[in-house]
């Protein structure tokens, strides 16, 4: 047995198969554990060298097609999901809402933002309108109004705020309806804090 693997050109052990260099270029961390399980197989089989050449190629071939393929369909859910959005929200609220969606999630301990990334049934999570408009629920829930999605809305929303008090008890105040403002403001503070 040993001779004919010999001749064979099969080697001592699973690790002395060559994989062709076109193959090793495109390997990820992913696909090494799965090539190095398919060599050990391949060598209980006693597979010749061209075999596993021939299988390593179908398998990177295989793993790109199934990832290209993946990518396409990430894209077009992607895109889906904000028509849909941008259908069931009031214009203008699309950012504001995908904003406070996002800060939520990234807010989750131990997961982040990696739970848009996981899948239910070959779709991401973040890819779901469903999931989106749950999470900006949960995001108004938690932080109050869009105006605190982000540390750069909240310094508009407390610099307009001074602004404002500054000539509350004012004409001005009064005629350009910074009443109805100011107690937007302060709603929106409220709501935050609940």
């Amino acid at each position: 047995m040993a001779e004919w693997r010999k001749a064979e050109g099969i080697p001592d052990d699973p690790t002395g198969y060559k994989l062709p260099e076109a193959v090793q270029k495109r390997l990820t961390d992913d696909d090494k554990p799965i090539l190095s399980s398919f060599t050990e197989f391949a060598h209980a089989k006693g597979a010749r060298p061209d075999v596993v050449d021939i299988a390593s190629e179908w398998y990177i071939e295989m793993a790109e097609a199934a990832q290209a393929k993946q990518i396409e369909a990430d894209k077009v859910a992607s895109e889906e999901a904000e028509d849909t959005l941008r259908k069931d929200w009031a214009h203008g609220e699309y950012k504001a809402n995908t904003t406070i969606a996002r800060r939520f999630i990234e807010g989750i301990p131990g997961v982040g933002a990696k739970w848009a990334e996981a899948r239910i049934d070959g779709k991401r999570l973040g890819d779901m309108p469903e999931f989106i408009a749950w999470a900006a629920d949960m995001g108004r829930e938690k932080f109050g109004d869009v105006a605190f999605t982000s540390s750069d809305s909240e310094a508009k929303h407390t610099a307009r705020k001074a602004e404002i008090e500054k000539i509350i008890g004012t004409d001005e105040y009064y005629e350009k309806g910074l009443d109805k403002e100011y107690a937007q403001i302060l709603e929106r503070e409220m709501r935050r804090r609940r």
